[in-house]
């Protein structure tokens, strides 16, 4: 039969109920409010248990094992009572409460796992009442009378003459009181014998009951310290591993992931004299959209930019994507690229499609050439929008509007960020870009701590040390991506 954990619910919304997941290949049940949790608890009326609040991690080998740790949350975690610090070993059998008075559940492996033993269980050292003791001996009192009644007739021989009847009843009076008070005398002294039996017995039973007790004290404080011998070579063992091989992909989205955010954002450029939106010119020919280039005098080849789109077929001036960002105060800080927050400081010719276009001389919309933007794309790839101004032509002819080359600038009009596991959108806002690496910095408006990464003081990383990508790449469906990686190169 396969090895399962099992989670029994003993209090919360999900009380007797029981949840069973197979040992094989598991490595972590998170616990929490998140959807997404393996033990996932009800956003409503188990409020004491926070969005990630704890994790079960899962040893694999041939001895598996399993500690938990509390990660940050609001209530803390307790195991059989008694809040958690770090991370801790976890026993079949142990009570897991989040939080004082939350939803508590049990843990337990079954089959059980021969070296997985539940906590010792404390025993009463309360000594025996009297009452073990066994009855009273009672002692056989015939022979004392017996030899009493025998000794009689020597005390009361009588004389060869005759004894009056006084005499005679005297003699059996003094007979009656002696053999009352030999009665006394034994009864007393079966009482002492109790007495002292009793005392005895009890001051055995306490003997013993003292000597088992010193005995479980000594076994209990012997398992306890090789039990702490046990966890010492172990994180002593896990801390020589971690500094060879460094912290895990699993521990570093552990600690990290509800920091990366994943961002939306659409840019437009607008000619800066009259506030209007840009347009890149295009015709239609046959059942394509083309898009149109104006030749100068010179041999200078311009996009054929407009402020108008009657049609609604010009092509936008400006750009729409996704990207990583990384939260890095708990105010609402995010670092994130350049490219991705101000897309519009970046060469456009990256966000264009190359291929069949029309060319026109300038001053004349009349016979147009076919031709292929990627002979001339060479010279317009590297046009900065956010740097570099340009010619406005008017939208009935390759001709511009003034004279003038006109200024540009460039906004988002959407940019926003989401968390892990979260549907809901928090709008965000430019604060600063750099000018010389592809780094800006986005901000969120939230009134709730948030989880950071830390920067490091320095780039000091060496050609073939393993790296770590914790982002959105290729923008995938999973929240928190980890990709390693040795390559020299």
């Amino acid at each position: 039969m396969a090895t399962r954990i099992i989670i029994q619910h003993l209090a919360g919304s999900k009380v007797n109920q029981v949840e069973q997941f197979p040992l094989e290949g598991l490595t972590e049940i998170t616990v929490g409010r998140d959807p997404s949790s393996t033990v996932a608890f009800d956003p409503q009326r188990d409020d004491a248990v926070s969005r990630r609040h704890s994790v079960i991690t899962v040893h694999q080998g041939e001895r598996p094992s399993f500690r938990i740790a509390d990660l940050g949350s609001r209530n803390g975690t307790r195991v059989n009572g008694e809040p958690i610090a770090g991370e801790i070993e976890l026993l079949p059998g142990d009570i897991i409460e989040c939080g004082r008075g939350g939803p508590k559940f049990s843990f337990d492996v079954q089959p059980p796992l021969p070296h997985l033993l539940s906590r010792t269980r404390v025993v009463s050292t309360t000594a025996p009442t009297s009452a073990a003791a066994g009855a009273t001996r009672v002692l056989d009192v015939t022979s004392v009378e017996s030899t009493a009644v025998a000794t009689t007739p020597s005390a009361i021989t009588p004389a060869k003459r005759s004894v009056g009847r006084e005499t005679v009843m005297g003699m059996l009076a003094s007979q009656r009181q002696q053999t009352n008070r030999n009665w006394m005398y034994i009864l007393a002294g079966v009482l002492v014998l109790i007495g002292a039996g009793g005392a005895s017995l009890h001051f055995y039973q306490k003997h013993r009951a003292q000597e088992a007790a010193a005995a479980a004290a000594a076994a209990l404080a012997q398992e306890q310290e090789a039990r702490r011998q046990s966890e010492l070579k172990l994180a002593s063992a896990t801390a020589a591993v971690r500094t060879d091989m460094g912290i895990s992909p699993q521990e570093i989205v552990r600690k990290y992931g509800n920091a990366v955010v994943v961002i939306d954002v659409h840019w437009r450029a607008y000619d800066k004299a009259t506030g209007k939106p840009l347009y890149h010119m295009t015709k239609t020919v046959g059942n394509e959209h083309l898009p149109c280039f104006v030749e100068l005098p010179n041999g200078a080849i311009l996009r054929w930019l407009t402020t108008e789109d009657q049609n609604q077929t010009n092509l936008e001036v400006g750009g729409a994507g996704k990207g990583s960002g990384f939260v890095i105060s708990d105010n609402g800080f995010i670092l994130t690229n350049k490219h991705v927050a101000a897309g519009w400081m970046t060469r456009y010719g990256e966000h264009e499609q190359w291929g069949k276009a029309l060319l026109f001389k300038i001053g004349s919309a009349a016979n147009p050439r076919l031709v292929d933007s990627a002979a001339f794309a060479r010279t317009l790839y590297s046009w900065t929008p956010g740097e570099a101004g340009g010619v406005v032509f008017r939208v009935d002819r390759p001709e511009p509007v003034d004279g003038h080359v006109h200024e540009f600038e460039s906004r988002n009009d959407l940019l926003e960020i989401r968390f892990p596991g979260s549907i809901l959108s928090i709008s965000a806002h430019l604060i600063r870009y750099s000018t010389v690496a592809d780094v800006a910095e986005i901000k969120i408006d939230t009134q709730q701590t948030l989880a950071t990464v830390g920067l490091a003081q320095d780039d000091n990383v060496k050609v073939g040390e393993k790296v770590t990508v914790l982002g959105y790449p290729a923008f995938s469906t999973q929240a928190i991506a980890v990709i390693q990686s040795a390559e020299a190169g």
